[in-house]
């Protein structure tokens, strides 16, 4: 048979040794030429340092010796870079559980299989692997000295990138999420995760944060001008608002660049309680008084909470990607994504879906009634010219991709064309 994934090496960690044999035999028969076995953590650990090669491991859960937990805890102590599945019949919400402690170890997570391993499962796996394993990744993250990102701050090095929300009722782009990226001389990039605490232990948020709402607006200004009805949205920190006149200095410089106050999303991050709860609360309720539009970001992480519902009056709720992320239905997390997007309506606020990368996510989010959808399966975060260029591609409506059937998907050789 032909290699349908030539660069995939798969490691089948199973300790039935009828299942460990025909899950092996149904990925070679897929198109995997390497398909390894092991029987246990323990035996997995071996094969991996005689096999370095191994870039995709599925594994189960309940084993004896060192069971997939403790695996997927050894796989990250070792800096592992293998794309990770689990294979089990466990309770939903077990998987759920692990599959949210694969994510927060760092490692690339793929899917749940389910037993007893249907082709379809195995091949959307493998193929989800070879996407995984071949996307070019941003710049690597080190410790970024005070004095670089000052210097960068002084030249406007750091830039907006744009990732469309669209619209579940009919596919329309309604906005773009604005994300900050500090380009390197190398390509790629540096992202937000790395420099914002700098920014922020060195005083320079608020040079920062106007750098980027400057040159937000002036994206926005540029598309509106084809595409008036797509909004922007721009993250504000609490420490932000926590300024004086932060809401008259907000309308001015949308008045400067010609954008409507009604097509401007502000997005209220809480990685940090409120500190000066009055100050906040004023250049919040300013803001909403001059006709913008907030919204709670990231809802029900950190300090985003019921209370801040009470105390900002928002339009729009963000739901967090680690509520999203292969959601099961009927799990823990699809109950909650439900009773929150039936309280945002009955609030008569908009609910944003993060995070959506697969058909599934956009199908479950749908179903349940949320309005706007934002992530990967719909366009990753792009430079100002692309997004222009992507809206003008697809006249401001997205058209969601057929669901994937029963058809083998087409043969995927990305990794050998990536080295």
């Amino acid at each position: 048979m032909s290699c349908t994934f030539p660069g995939l090496r798969v490691l089948i960690v199973e300790d039935d040794a009828l299942q460990r044999r025909v899950l092996c035999a149904r990925v070679a028969d897929i198109g995997v030429a390497a398909v390894l076995s092991a029987s246990d953590g323990h035996d997995a650990l071996r094969v991996i340092a005689e096999n370095p090669s191994v870039n995709v491991i599925i594994s189960d859960l309940d084993m004896p010796g060192m069971d997939g937990l403790e695996l997927v805890r050894q796989l990250a102590r070792r800096g592992s870079r293998a794309a990770v599945a689990l294979h089990s019949a466990m309770d939903p919400e077990l998987l759920a559980c692990a599959e949210l402690m694969v994510r927060e170890h760092q490692l690339k997570f793929l899917s749940i299989l389910e037993k007893p391993a249907a082709e379809l499962g195995i091949r959307r796996i493998l193929a989800r692997a070879c996407r995984t394993l071949s996307t070019k990744t941003r710049a690597p993250r080190a410790a970024i000295a005070e004095g670089d990102v000052h210097a960068a701050l002084e030249s406007g090095a750091f830039v907006p990138y744009f990732q469309p929300q669209v619209r579940f009722a009919d596919g329309r782009v309604v906005a773009a999420e604005a994300l900050a990226r500090w380009p390197q001389p190398g390509g790629g990039f540096i992202g937000p995760d790395a420099f914002i605490p700098v920014l922020e232990s060195a005083g320079l948020m608020p040079a920062f944060t106007w750098l980027m709402f400057d040159k937000v607006l002036a994206a926005t200004a540029a598309w509106q001008r084809a595409f008036p009805g797509v909004h922007v949205a721009v993250n504000l920190s609490l420490s932000f608002l926590a300024r004086d006149a932060v809401a008259e200095q907000v309308t001015a410089l949308c008045e400067r660049h010609g954008v409507a106050r009604a097509s401007v999303v502000l997005e209220i991050t809480e990685t940090v309680s409120m500190t000066d709860v009055a100050t906040c609360l004023e250049n919040i309720a300013r803001l909403r008084m001059h006709g913008f539009t907030l919204s709670i970001d990231d809802f029900g992480t950190g300090y985003s909470s019921l209370l801040q519902l009470v105390r900002v009056p928002s339009q729009e709720i963000k739901l967090d990607r680690s509520f999203v992320a292969g959601v099961i239905p009927g799990s823990r997390a699809a109950l909650l994504l439900e009773a929150t997007i039936d309280m945002a309506r009955k609030l008569r606020m908009t609910s944003v879906g993060e995070g959506v990368e697969n058909h599934a996510e956009w199908a479950f989010l749908e179903g349940i009634g949320c309005d706007v959808a934002q992530g990967y399966f719909i366009a990753r975060p792009m430079a100002e010219a692309d997004f222009a260029r992507w809206l003008e591609d697809h006249g401001g409506v997205w058209r969601l991709p057929p669901e994937p059937g029963a058809e083998p998907e087409p043969q995927i050789a990305c990794l050998e064309r990536a080295r």
